[in-house]
């Protein structure tokens, strides 16, 4: 168990709690971090290579990083922070080591005067740490040969090391997981997989009945994803007991659909509010009858200081005081006369200086044009005057509809409306929560249509820049994505400029990262110590805090253990069970594998729509390798009569398909017996007749040819077209692609043949293939 280190004295214990999860940096080699309320000893820091500042910026870091993880029970240290202790342990140890080479010459004279290494060298010496961390013998971290538990260390230090870079300690590196050491851990579970409530054997009896046993052999899927994925199904009260497959996986994409209608319209709601109360903020800036720089600065820096000088608040000069009068209203002298003193009947008349209050709506604009204009931003009271912080206080009694932030929500964004607010986002654009927290304020870009915008955003895992489009007007939802933008980036106006200015008149300000005023979502964080304002970007550290508010507020999503990571795995899930491809859904998740994706759409509904489109597909390709060999019909389940007149009354399309409802009219005119507008291009990949590829010389010519035509023009239908790119071309290649590379390992199609349609296509070329044209 890890030792403890907290602070003897008790009254110093009672002075750092107060400071609410804040870092305590008075020793700055043992930071108290009141969140864990334990100081954490980072004297090992304290290394002849490496400089004193650079020691103490490492542990302020290290601090830092420790108030972005959980609090641990019985005041412990997190665990955490002994892996941490190891890397500094083992770096200096390498740097140290008697076999020196340039780069940790180099390192090593950096840090020893303080300055940030080379980017090369230190990417060299972070390359060594990831060959070490992913021993199975001699590793000074961990002695295990797990794969996932190097994988959390190599991501735990990471994390550390990331952090430090973004504070200039270090430069910018790479360091990689290991490859597949997540592969067989549970996924995380889309909204359609989490229970409502909880299901007694009785009424998964009642609900489901005997569906799991009879097709849990059937369907090829892993048991506990299966059982859970039934399980959520039927705790919404779906009777699935005599269901067939196909009502379950509607039923599925249904309840999926549902509750990510739901969270949206949830967080549309909570947006709404935070919104309205800033937009009724900024209409009392401008309504004030006042001006800050020109009635009431004057007034209130007077008052100010006189009460510094020790002036008693409630003194007749600074009753009077005009500052006050500004504040609260005019003071005058009221006479009122008693009829009645002592039990005896006299006239007389007692003088009383009563207050004319000002109008509640007049006051509220008042205080917040002192704020605003002298503050630039929602401050925590404590940097307020005493004569501010009193009239906040009077204010904030007089409306009793207000809650305790009530002045930032009139300036500045909240933390409820900025969780909404990537509820929306996660949920429009399919990105990750990552990409999602830390967008920048211009991420949104035009496109060569109007109703379309791009939201690019930066994945620090992949070191990669993520881009989704999104439409400009959502007529299905109150708000669109690029609408939620543009008012967050309203909302945190005030925050950014002081950001881009790094300073403040009444106080420090520290901020999370050095381009923190580029950031789309920044906020001043909660932990705040001593007279110091931390400006942070992203919901990232407090998650865990403000998502069981959000669901207390909302019991439509807060009946079962929502996430945000969930709600990725749903978009994905949902869009492939509407018909996309998985290739298709690698290049709009831009996943470098087609491993990745499939952790994502690959779940209990989508095996079951894939083994029901691989039966189906079995038979397209069966047509395609069977089609001279007797016995066709029988095999793909027609009567020779059947099959005869399908391929009689087909015709070819250009595209190595046959389709049997194209007909040819009396004026000699061919048109589709499913519809007169049918475009073989756009709807044969998602056409419900089956299409077949008949062993035909010159239907693999075209097979060949519509292969080698989308390769070549595959940089140009990209960027023209990103939307019709990946709906029509990339399905095709995917078509095609899977024709051709069974077609080469049959071994009933004939190998001349196959070697001769494709030297005929690349004989044609590309220019002559007049159906794609």
């Amino acid at each position: 168990m890890e030792e403890v280190s907290i602070p003897s004295d008790q009254s110093e214990v009672r002075h750092l709690k107060s400071i609410d999860g804040g870092i305590d940096s008075s020793e700055p080699l043992k930071p108290y971090v009141a969140k864990h309320n334990c100081r954490y000893d980072c004297s090992f820091l304290d290394h002849p290579l490496l400089h004193k500042q650079a020691a103490e910026e490492i542990a302020y870091t290290i601090a830092l990083r420790m108030t972005r993880l959980a609090r641990q029970k019985g005041n412990r240290l997190h665990p955490h922070f002994r892996f941490h202790r190891k890397f500094f342990g083992w770096l200096f140890q390498y740097l140290g080591s008697d076999k020196s080479t340039h780069f940790k010459v180099s390192v090593k004279k950096s840090l020893a005067a303080g300055e940030m290494p080379l980017r090369d060298d230190w990417q060299m010496v972070v390359d060594a740490f990831r060959s070490v961390a992913v021993r199975s013998k001699g590793n000074p971290f961990i002695n295990t040969e797990n794969k996932l538990s190097k994988h959390n260390i190599i991501h735990r230090i990471g994390s550390l090391l990331n952090l430090c870079s973004t504070r200039g300690i270090f430069p910018v590196f790479i360091l990689r997981g290991i490859k597949h050491a997540q592969k067989h851990c549970c996924k995380r579970r889309c909204l359609g997989d989490l229970k409502h409530r909880y299901i007694s054997e009785m009424d998964v009896e009642r609900l489901i009945g005997g569906y799991l046993q009879d097709s849990a052999n059937e369907h090829d899927i892993i048991k506990e994803e299966h059982n859970a994925c039934i399980h959520a199904l039927a705790s919404s009260g779906l009777d699935i007991t005599g269901l067939n497959d196909a009502e379950i996986i509607e039923a599925i994409k249904r309840f999926n659909q549902e509750r990510l209608d739901e969270l949206r319209r949830c967080a549309e709601i909570e947006f709404y509010r935070g919104w309205d109360v800033y937009q009724e903020g900024q209409r009392l800036l401008e309504e004030c009858d006042l001006s800050y720089e020109d009635d009431m600065r004057g007034p209130l820096e007077d008052l100010v200081d006189g009460l510094k000088r020790g002036i008693n608040p409630g003194s007749l000069w600074s009753r009077n005081h005009p500052a006050r009068e500004l504040l609260y209203g005019e003071l005058k002298s009221t006479k009122i006369p008693l009829n009645y003193w002592k039990g005896k009947t006299v006239d007389r008349v007692q003088t009383q200086n009563k207050r004319q209050r000002l109008p509640c709506k007049v006051q509220l604009a008042r205080l917040l044009t002192v704020i605003d204009g002298r503050y630039g931003m929602p401050v925590p009271r404590k940097f307020y005057e005493s004569a501010i912080r009193k009239a906040v206080r009077n204010s904030y009694n007089r409306h009793a509809h207000a809650n305790k932030f009530w002045s930032r929500d009139y300036l500045a964004i909240n933390t409820d409306t900025m969780l909404a607010a990537q509820i929306i986002l996660l949920i429009d654009t399919g990105l990750n929560t990552e990409v999602v927290d830390q967008l920048t304020v211009d991420c949104v870009k035009d496109t060569d249509n109007p109703t379309i915008k791009i939201v690019y955003g930066w994945k620090k895992r992949g070191g990669k820049e993520v881009k989704a489009y999104v439409r400009t007007n959502d007529p299905a939802h109150r708000i669109s994505a690029i609408e939620v933008i543009s008012r967050v980036k309203e909302m945190t106006k005030r925050f950014r400029k002081v950001a881009a200015a790094g300073t403040h008149p009444f106080c420090n300000v520290k901020l999370d990262e050095p381009k923190l005023a580029e950031k789309l979502f920044i906020r001043d964080s909660p932990f705040a110590v001593g007279n110091i304002i931390y400006l942070v970007a992203g919901l990232f550290s407090i998650q865990v805090n403000i998502i069981p508010n959000f669901k207390k507020r909302y019991p439509s999503v807060g009946a079962y253990d929502f996430t945000l990571t969930s709600i990725r795995p749903t978009v994905a899930l949902l869009d492939f069970l509407q018909g996309r491809n998985i290739e298709t859904m690698k290049a709009r998740m831009d996943h470098k594998s087609i491993n990745v994706t499939s952790g994502y759409v690959v779940r209990a509904a989508s095996r079951m729509v894939m083994e029901q489109q691989i039966r189906a597909f079995q038979k397209d390709l069966e047509a395609m390798i069977i089609f001279d060999i007797p016995g066709a019909a029988e095999k793909l389940g027609y009567t020779a009569e059947e099959y005869n007149e399908r391929l009689a009354r087909a015709e070819r399309t250009g595209l190595g398909t046959i389709c049997d409802h194209i007909r040819k009219g009396v004026d000699g005119q061919y048109f589709s017996k499913k519809r007169r507008n049918c475009d073989p291009i756009e709807d044969c990949p998602e056409c419900p007749l089956m299409r077949v590829f008949p062993a035909l010389k010159e239907n693999l010519v075209d097979t060949f040819l519509t292969r080698n035509w989308i390769r070549q023009n595959e940089g140009e239908l990209r960027s023209n077209n990103p939307a019709r790119w990946e709906k029509v071309w990339l399905r095709w290649l995917a078509i095609v692609e899977g024709v051709i590379d069974k077609a080469k390992t049959s071994h009933v199609v004939s190998r001349t043949t196959l070697n001769e349609a494709e030297e005929l296509a690349r004989q044609f070329g590309t220019d002559i293939f007049l159906p794609l044209i």
